[in-house]
């Protein structure tokens, strides 16, 4: 599967390697499923990251963790979090309740805490909840590849630190795992590891 901003190749690079290109074609960023490792982007506008992102979620390998959160107001915060999991078949329902509390635990929540956070509505979360609640959403999916989406936007200096962890917890549940970053050109971003940063 490709587009013009994205190879899926099983050349020299390495099955399902994933190349992300420019506007012009030219090679950003190779991302090997299954290393382990964190990448960056970091894009000169909105339109330019979002088409990119749009790119790398045309592998079936890779799920996304949106600014927005991508949370539906009608629902509460556990149906959100297991919904893409029982549409999509992923987990047998008997083991999903404990694979959303083992996930939440991952994240430093603990059970009582993560219970509570499931029960309210959408529209009483905080952007840092919000966030949280979608990288749980995308952890129950175990997926190859977590898209990171301005992940630090609009957030108060305190959530910035804890939402810099998000890769941490990621890997306690796909160890094997590849996260990728995406943030605006001038965007507040705290130091993290990366295997490589590049601009778009």
């Amino acid at each position: 599967m490709s587009s013009p901003g994205l190879t899926i190749s099983d050349s020299a690079t390495g099955p399902d390697t994933i190349v992300l290109r420019d506007g012009d074609g030219e090679s950003l960023l190779c991302i090997a499923p299954g290393t382990g490792a964190n990448y960056r982007v970091v894009a000169q506008d909105a339109m330019v990251c979002s088409r990119l992102i749009a790119d790398v979620l045309r592998s079936p390998h890779s799920e996304l963790l949106p600014r927005s959160g991508g949370l539906l107001s009608n629902l509460s915060v556990l149906e959100n979090v297991v919904l893409p999991a029982v549409y999509h078949r992923r987990v047998a329902r008997t083991k999903l309740a404990e694979r959303v509390y083992r996930d939440f635990d991952a994240c430093g929540i603990a059970r009582a805490e993560a219970e509570e956070l499931c029960s309210r509505a959408v529209s009483g979360l905080t952007l840092f909840e919000r966030r949280l609640a979608a990288l749980v959403r995308a952890l129950v999916m175990r997926p190859a590849l977590l898209v990171m989406e301005r992940v630090f936007e609009g957030l108060a200096a305190p959530d910035i630190q804890r939402v810099a962890r998000f890769p941490d917890y990621y890997h306690r549940t796909v160890p094997a795992g590849c996260v990728i970053m995406f943030d605006l050109a001038g965007m507040t971003c705290p130091e993290l590891s990366m295997a490589a940063e590049v601009e778009a």
